[in-house]
């Protein structure tokens, strides 16, 4: 679930400078545009970006922080279906009182 929070957290950065109009060619922007691209690449295509006064919509990391939060799901819950349990889930503890503590 790391690796997937990393991901989807370089992405959403990347959606909120693009959304923002940041400057493309300042130090932070080159970074998180290049590592956020690799991710966002195989949804590029999928829509276009909508302009509007330097500011960029770019619909495809939405798209790309669904999918990936919907692997990462999916790939939890198949890690727990599949590897076996050493102890319950569940514990219920039953405390006796004796006659003694009740009395005082």
């Amino acid at each position: 679930m790391f690796v997937f929070g990393v991901i989807e957290v370089l992405i959403a950065i990347r959606f909120a400078l693009m959304l923002f109009g940041a400057n493309a060619e300042a130090g932070f922007a080159k970074l998180i545009y290049g590592v956020s691209g690799v991710f966002v690449a195989p949804f590029a295509a999928l829509f276009d970006t909508q302009e509007a006064g330097g500011a960029v919509f770019e619909w495809s990391s939405l798209v790309a922080i669904a999918v990936y939060a919907l692997v990462a799901w999916g790939l939890v819950a198949l890690i727990r279906a599949v590897s076996p349990r050493e102890q319950a889930q569940t514990v219920e503890r039953v405390v006796k009182q004796d006659d003694t503590t009740a009395a005082q």
